[in-house]
């Protein structure tokens, strides 16, 4: 990670759509690369918030509206990090909010959707029962999906994607963080695979019944030891760990290893660490977008890795 990131921008390739929530100029340019020639566009989808970035989002990938949406916490991770792969599931953009209410500017962005139904992710305590009146004043349909924890959130998520014939790989990633899940959101979105929480060492109750329930041919067990141990991974169904030493190897080794499932015309990037620790919203409301498109999406804080760089560059195209 030696130079920052505009060096791989300027001398490198450039990218094609950066998600941030970093209140910059928005711009879409055109600029060949230094070393292959190529002619890359750059776009920066944004707001002043995580809330109006996600709702930004929604307008870029779904311009002409959308049946449904999903809602989810924007200032607490663990109910709406395995949203994704139900989004993708419905053609939904994610939508964040406040735990209290929605804004005036969601009301609106949900007007324009036209959306007529809305999966509400989590409890009262990620979002309260305000949420849904003032959905019901608009005349959306709502379920609401939560468990007890974030464990059976997760869980719950994963039934609504399909009958146990439907469903036969999955992902397993720490509910203690969201660096993790935030990396495999997209691809598993893509591949309708549930994303299901688990604590280091042990397998929730929850979680463990859904797995026991279901001819589970692999499973994908995200990031190191410190986030799923040994001993955890060895007693999942044909388990592949794929992990690094930090959250941006982790995201290296998913994109290596998903490589060829990927269409790097378009590349997403987002910020996936920082000094507040709750860095994870413009990834998360990304995440279906890029897996609409089946593209990456790379996780960044301040710099960007040789290898991460390398590989992008390697695998994009002419007019990415």
């Amino acid at each position: 990670m030696k130079k920052i990131f505009s060096k791989l921008i300027v001398c490198l390739f450039t990218t094609s759509i950066a998600v941030s929530g970093f209140a910059v100029d928005a711009r879409a340019d055109a600029a060949p690369s230094a070393n292959s020639g190529v002619s890359v566009s750059k776009n920066r989808i944004y707001g002043s918030d995580r809330i109006e970035t996600s709702l930004k989002i929604s307008q870029e990938g779904w311009k002409d509206g959308s049946d449904t949406v999903v809602i989810a916490q924007g200032y607490g991770y663990a109910d709406a990090l395995c949203a994704a792969p139900l989004a993708k599931k419905y053609n939904a953009p994610v939508i964040l909010s406040r735990q209290d209410s929605l804004d005036e500017n969601t009301i609106n962005e949900l007007k324009r959707l036209k959306a007529a139904n809305a999966f509400v992710i989590g409890g009262t305590a990620s979002l309260s029962d305000n949420v849904i009146a003032q959905l019901k004043d608009i005349d959306v349909d709502i379920e609401r999906i939560g468990g007890l924890d974030r464990y059976e959130t997760s869980v719950e998520i994963a039934r609504k994607l399909g009958d146990s014939g439907n469903i036969s790989n999955i992902v397993v990633a720490s509910g203690a963080g969201y660096a993790d899940s935030l990396s495999i959101a997209p691809i598993a979105a893509s591949k309708g695979m549930p994303i299901l929480l688990s604590e280091r060492d042990v397998l929730p109750d929850a979680t463990s019944s859904y797995i026991k329930g279901r001819n589970i041919s692999k499973t994908y067990v995200i990031g190191g030891t410190a986030s799923i141990s040994d001993s955890l991974e060895t007693s999942l169904p044909n388990a592949q760990r794929i992990g690094g030493a930090t959250r941006f190897a982790t995201n290296l080794a998913i994109l290596q290893n998903f490589k060829s499932d990927l269409n790097f015309k378009n590349v997403y990037i987002a910020e996936g660490d920082g000094p507040a620790g709750n860095e994870f919203a413009d990834a998360l409301s990304g995440s279906v977008l890029a897996a609409r498109e089946s593209a990456p999406m790379v996780l960044i804080y301040k710099d960007i890795s040789d290898d991460t760089a390398s590989l992008i560059v390697s695998n994009m195209e002419k007019d990415t």
